[in-house]
């Protein structure tokens, strides 16, 4: 999994817990509130990416995260 800049910097601001469910909820009520078409389509590639990640691969996403290891230069890969 490879995100862009926009996917990188919403896991930044927004992965703030170590489920995986709550964080799809999480990003899915975001692209509820939100109107800019842009973010809405990047909510849904970020949403589609994490539904399809292992969890030991989540596991590390969260790690990485915690661990401040994602930037947005350049794109996080698993």
């Amino acid at each position: 999994m490879i995100l862009d800049f926009n996917e990188t910097c919403i896991v930044n601001q927004m992965l703030t817990t170590d489920h995986r469910e709550e964080f799809i909820q999480s990003l899915a009520e975001s692209r509820t509130a939100t109107g800019d078409p842009e973010i809405c389509a990047s909510l849904d590639s970020l949403i589609s990416k994490i539904s399809a990640l292992k969890d030991e691969e989540f596991e590390r996403l969260w790690k990485d995260r915690m661990d401040q290891k994602i930037f947005t230069l350049p794109p996080y890969s698993i």
